[in-house]
């Protein structure tokens, strides 16, 4: 997953499916909000909550991209859990049977 941050502050992950000079079109795309007062993170459907289907593919403006890149490690897997049908187990080096 790759993060897009916005000139207007807003992160929106996904998956980068296309990047030309005019857009970056994004795969599954979810918001990211920090809650600061309850020192909490969310993804929300997004960019456009109420415009596009949750799996839909949108095509952000290149000329409001500040950056693309890497999603951080454990961003990345909530990203993945909430966007894949596959369930893994938590990373604490036990053994699920």
């Amino acid at each position: 997953a790759k993060t897009i941050i916005l000139i207007n502050g807003m992160e929106i992950v996904g998956k980068v499916l296309d990047e030309n000079d005019k857009f970056v079109r994004v795969g599954n795309p979810l918001r990211f909000d920090v809650q600061i007062d309850d020192k909490k993170i969310a993804f929300a459907p997004g960019p456009m909550s109420f415009a596009i289907e949750r799996d839909q593919a949108v095509d952000i403006n290149k000329a409001v991209v500040v950056t693309v890149a890497k999603t951080l490690k454990g961003l990345e897997s909530i990203y993945r859990e909430m966007t894949s049908s596959i369930v893994l187990p938590p990373s604490t080096g036990q053994v699920i049977l």
